[in-house]
């Protein structure tokens, strides 16, 4: 079943938590989101692993809000 917003395409541009978590409903409801990230990559992107202490393969929080 397609969502609401199938056939809408969304350019998310946001960092951290607010923005893709915002852009994942967005895709939850169907609409393509394409992530656009700066050269460095997204700074929550390695912040679960430099609060680990060690490096990360996984970083659950940032994987579930930039899911899709």
């Amino acid at each position: 079943m397609a969502g609401p917003l199938a056939g809408i395409k969304v350019v998310e541009m946001g960092l951290w938590v607010a923005g893709p978590s915002c852009a994942a409903i967005l895709g939850d409801w169907g609409a393509d989101v394409i992530k656009i990230e700066p050269p460095s990559g997204d700074p929550f992107r390695g912040l679960f692993a430099s609060l680990m202490g060690t490096p990360a393969e996984l970083n659950p929080p940032f994987e579930l809000d930039n899911r899709g």
